[in-house]
């Protein structure tokens, strides 16, 4: 769930970047600008990384039957009660 609430974080941001761009009057100026490039970004690379690495931290134990690695899992957050 951490994933899914961090993709509807970024996904959320780029949406309402998406928004600026859509209106003709604010396009126009920043356009080609690394706002467009922050734009695709946070929709694209945010959003893939995020549901590639909830799905690489939930199937991984499933697939080859261990556990993910310490560092892995506390990368992963998997073992976020463990810092406490």
């Amino acid at each position: 769930m951490l994933y899914a609430i961090g993709f509807i974080g970024f996904f959320t941001m780029g949406g309402l970047t998406g928004l600026f761009l859509a209106t003709l009057a604010i396009d126009v100026h920043v356009h080609a600008t690394y706002f467009v490039v922050a734009h695709f970004h946070y929709l694209m690379v945010g959003g893939a990384v995020m549901v590639t690495w909830a799905a690489f931290i939930f199937w991984w134990p499933q697939d080859h039957g261990t556990h993910v690695s310490g560092w892995m899992g506390k990368v992963g957050g998997c073992n976020h009660f463990y810092w406490l």
